[in-house]
């Protein structure tokens, strides 16, 4: 059976291309400067990780701001004396702080971890050149994911004969022929300014 669309939702695909514009921006306004500016080697992996488990990236960094910080002066970790050493502790650990500024400055702004490590799992963000931005065919691909298929025959062949329905429903709109007092059928609402089709009414026919 060829593909045949039952929905495109179209609230859906527009809220994620605003939400891919936004993390977009957010990514290279924030979270890149900041690696950058620790000589981390930017690309969407050591990006994904972050938003993926922060608490397991920061602690990765500050492990590794530790161990350069040893063989600055020629002593191991596990040398290593808190009471004696305190000083490189406080360095590792302020190397690491803007990370946790980061996380909490996203957070007040109502930034979804979720759904921006969604958009960079499922390569709508990519990087190239330490610069973040949308990928070659996301509009492609949101299109895709945000419309509805018919999934059997019986699917396709109730699509189409709603689809007829509602046409012709909202040609008695447009004439004045149809109103609020006229019956309702089931999945159409004539106090709609157009009668559409709704992809969840087609799951009878799975």
């Amino acid at each position: 059976m060829s593909k045949y669309i039952i929905e495109f939702k179209e609230e859906e695909y527009k809220r994620a291309i605003r939400e891919l514009d936004e993390y977009v921006t957010v990514i290279n306004n924030t979270i890149i400067p900041a690696f950058k500016e620790r000589s981390i080697n930017v690309n969407i992996d050591v990006i994904r990780e972050f938003f993926d488990d922060t608490k397991g990236f920061i602690d990765k960094q500050y492990k590794n701001k530790l161990e350069l910080l040893c063989n600055n002066i020629g002593v191991k970790i596990q040398d290593l004396d808190y009471s004696k050493d305190e000083s490189i502790y406080r360095l590792a650990n302020i190397s690491v702080k803007c990370f946790w500024d980061l996380k909490r400055g996203i957070k007040d702004e109502l930034f979804s971890y979720y759904r921006c490590l969604y958009l960079l799992d499922d390569n709508y963000i990519t990087v190239e050149n330490e610069v973040a931005k949308k990928a070659a065919n996301y509009d492609v691909d949101l299109k895709e994911k945000c419309t509805v298929y018919a999934e059997n025959d019986k699917q396709k062949e109730a699509a189409e004969i709603v689809k007829t329905i509602i046409l012709n429903i909202n040609k008695l709109q447009e004439i004045g022929f149809l109103n609020n007092s006229f019956p309702q059928l089931r999945g159409i609402d004539f106090n709609r300014n157009q009668c559409k089709i709704e992809s969840s009414d087609f799951q009878r026919f799975n």
